[in-house]
């Protein structure tokens, strides 16, 4: 499959944003209306650059994590997508920009937890969770934040992993057929000889 992302044209790019786009849109769209699957959409539109203009990708993963502040829309579905834009980033994306893009969508989830912590709209003392003083937003910011790296770093370490594996399956099978061919001309040499 990850021949086929590597070979394809935008075609893959296209196919996860819309995937994106009806999973984690849908259930934005039913839990909070337009606004949230337009976030979303935001989001989506960050995986169609994952290797073709990659620098877009960043542009919209900060403009959908800065859309919290604008409009202040708690923690949704479509956030989800920056963890799995960062795997697409750690896979696809080429060397300056994928430091650059991780960088980004790690600026962006802590804009989110930053935004959950401190949005007046986030109802979690009517629910009992805990007393919503200053203490209280900063621990919620700090857990939140910890979990947002953590879920982050999981993503890049998964997505290295699928490129390393890829890289080193396709250079054993690379190696396999040039020693077959080298096999083949030594045959034939013999043979003439």
């Amino acid at each position: 499959m990850t021949r086929w992302i590597l070979e394809t044209k935008w075609k893959p790019e296209i196919a996860a944003a819309a995937i994106i786009l009806l999973v984690l849109g849908s259930l934005d769209l039913f839990t909070g209306g337009w606004p949230r699957a337009a976030l979303t959409a935001l989001y989506a539109l960050a995986f169609l650059f994952l290797r073709n203009y990659s620098y877009l990708t960043a542009v919209f993963l900060f403009a959908g994590s800065s859309v919290h502040f604008v409009y202040p829309l708690p923690p949704t579905y479509g956030d989800l997508a920056i963890a799995l834009a960062v795997a697409g980033i750690a896979v696809f994306t080429q060397s300056p920009w994928r430091q650059v893009n991780a960088s980004v969508a790690a600026i962006a989830a802590l804009l989110v937890m930053g935004n959950a912590a401190y949005n007046p709209n986030l109802a979690l003392p009517n629910l009992g969770v805990f007393e919503f003083t200053d203490t209280g937003r900063f621990v919620l910011f700090v857990s939140g934040a910890i979990l947002a790296i953590s879920l982050l770093g999981l993503a890049w370490l998964s997505g290295r992993l699928i490129e390393s594996k890829y890289i080193h399956s396709e250079f054993q099978r690379n190696r396999k057929y040039s020693n077959s061919q080298q096999d083949e001309i030594s045959l034939e040499l013999a043979e003439q000889g």
